[in-house]
């Protein structure tokens, strides 16, 4: 039954490495702009670089325990686990609505979330940086780095 797992594990490992770095080839082909510091392959390279170092961490851990090596079963009853699912659902719906709210508002509603998921409580606190961190990013991609994020239905003052 192990043996199942490990090859599973294995194959996955490798065919998300593989599909990897297919991504990586297909970014280089973006358009580049040269009005802006970070081209548009930046990010998906970033992307493909976490994915291929998940890969690997994946394939390690199955041979690891394999061998005999001891690790902690993953349960969504435990409190941690599900905090992880809830971030990861608040990343996935940042990722639709930032478009049509914008990334400073779907970043102020996203930071709230998270931070209220990851159990801080200190409402001033939370509000202070929800509000504050995503007009400063969106200041610095914009002004400092010259790439335009999600302007959604505040275009009208972001201009």
């Amino acid at each position: 039954m192990k043996q199942k797992g490990l090859r599973a594990n294995l194959i996955s490992g490798t065919a998300a490495i593989i599909f990897g770095i297919w991504v990586w080839f297909q970014a280089d082909k973006f358009p580049e702009d040269p009005t802006i510091t970070l081209n548009s392959d930046f990010f998906p390279k970033v992307l493909v670089l976490g994915l291929i170092a998940a890969s690997l961490s994946m394939m390690l851990i199955a041979y690891m325990s394999e061998k005999g090596e001891q690790f902690d079963s993953i349960s969504l009853r435990k409190p941690a686990m599900q905090r992880v699912v809830l971030i990861l659902a608040a990343t996935m719906i940042y990722a639709l609505v930032m478009k049509p709210l914008s990334f400073i508002l779907g970043g102020m509603l996203y930071l709230f979330a998270v931070t209220f998921v990851l159990g801080n409580r200190k409402w001033k606190q939370m509000l202070l940086v929800s509000v504050i961190a995503p007009i400063v990013v969106f200041y610095i991609f914009k002004n400092v780095l010259g790439i335009t994020l999600p302007m959604g239905i505040l275009k009208f003052i972001l201009r």
